[in-house]
């Protein structure tokens, strides 16, 4: 039976943050859903106000797959009031 290394989820948060911090969009974005759903094996709670303004960043630095997310964000009210017109 093939067994797998479990992920170093502190390592890769690490990672995260520190290509955010150089400019990835991509990294934003991870966070960000991470933020938006919470990621209790990381110790991150539940943020959506957290998780719109990492998804805002990575729109902003064209990752489209934010750009998405923060229409989401809009429509639903997370993290940001609800867009009503």
């Amino acid at each position: 039976m093939m067994r797998f290394a479990q992920p170093d989820l502190a390592r890769i948060t690490e990672l995260l943050r520190s290509a955010m911090g150089e400019g990835d969009p991509f990294a934003a974005y991870a966070l960000g859903t991470w933020y938006c759903q919470g990621e209790k094996g990381l110790g991150i709670g539940q943020d959506p106000r957290r998780a719109f303004l990492l998804y805002m960043e990575a729109a902003l630095r064209g990752d489209k797959d934010a750009v998405f997310e923060v229409r989401r964000c809009y429509t639903h009210g997370i993290g940001i009031d609800m867009d009503t017109e």
